[in-house]
C-alpha cells in the first residue's frame, strides 16, 4: 500500500508539469518551432542545391547531345575513335559506349575522363546514364568481369 502514495505523487507531478507547460505563452514552444523552422530551412537549401546540380547536369547533357558529330540511323554519334564510339540513341534516353577494339578498361577510363572534361561529376556519370558495351565476342571473352556501368557506380543504378 505504500506504492499508492508514490504513484499519486508521480501522477500529481505529471499533471502539474502538463498544466505549467500547457499554460505557458509559447515560451517553451518557440524554441522547438525555431528548431523546426531551422531544420526545414536546411532541408530546403539542400533540396535547392540538389535541384541546381541536377539542372546543371541536365544542361550539360543537352549540350553534349547537341554537340553530336553526325547522325547515324537516328542515333547521335558524339565521339568516334578507332577503339570506341559514343552514341546517344534518343529512343533509349541514355548514352551507349560501344567498345570495338583495344583495351576496354582504358577506353572506359578515356570516355569517363572525356565526360568529366565536359563538366560531369562522378554522380552524373551514374545518373546520365552511360552504359558501356563490348562489341565483339572476343572482347567479351577476354574481359569477362567488364561491367557496363561507369567506374564507381552502384550496381542498382538505372
Amino acid at each position: 500500500m505504500q506504492t499508492r502514495p508514490v504513484l499519486t505523487a508521480i501522477a500529481g507531478l505529471g499533471l502539474l508539469l502538463f498544466v505549467i507547460v500547457g499554460t505557458q505563452p509559447n515560451s517553451l514552444r518557440i524554441g522547438s518551432d525555431d528548431l523546426r523552422a531551422s531544420a526545414s530551412s536546411a532541408l530546403f537549401q539542400e533540396y535547392e542545391s540538389q535541384a541546381s546540380i541536377e539542372h546543371s547536369a541536365a544542361t550539360l547533357r543537352s549540350s553534349l547531345i547537341d554537340s553530336y558529330v553526325y547522325e547515324k540511323d537516328g542515333d547521335f554519334v558524339l565521339r568516334k575513335t578507332p577503339s570506341y564510339e559514343v552514341i546517344y540513341p534518343e529512343s533509349f534516353g541514355y548514352f551507349i559506349v560501344t567498345i570495338q577494339a583495344g583495351d576496354p578498361v582504358f577506353s572506359k577510363a578515356e570516355v569517363e575522363q572525356w565526360l568529366r572534361d565536359w563538366g560531369f561529376g562522378q554522380r552524373d556519370l551514374c545518373n546520365l546514364p552511360v552504359r558501356f558495351v563490348l562489341q565483339t565476342e572476343q572482347l567479351r571473352r577476354l574481359y569477362p568481369s567488364f561491367t557496363s556501368l561507369p567506374t564507381g557506380c552502384p550496381t542498382s543504378s538505372p
